[in-house]
């Protein structure tokens, strides 16, 4: 029997942010008014830096659902990020 870290499953979960950045891009194309699927778009650009662009997807999911409380703390950890403490705190305040 295999050990638990050598199973294909594990090795499948360890996902470097770019490529999960691809995963994601495939998700969205596939599911583009899921407000889940955009949110984590949103999250895989943040992680890579890109809050700008992670802005755009966090949008168009709170669009969808606009009480999303990921989407909701992503757009504030997005804005935080780009300098904007205002906004960002009235997002963050908003999921409290």
């Amino acid at each position: 029997m295999r050990k638990y870290n050598e199973s294909i499953p594990y090795k499948a979960l360890a996902i470097e942010p770019a490529n999960s950045f691809a995963l994601h891009y495939k998700a969205v194309a596939a599911a583009a008014s899921n407000a889940t699927v955009l949110t984590n778009k949103g999250i895989a650009l943040l992680s890579l830096g890109k809050s700008n662009e992670s802005i755009a997807y966090i949008d168009k999911a709170l669009t969808i659902n606009p009480n999303d409380v990921m989407a909701l703390n992503s757009k504030g950890l997005a804005l935080y990020r780009l300098g904007e403490y205002n906004g960002s705190i009235s997002y963050i305040l908003i999921k409290l």
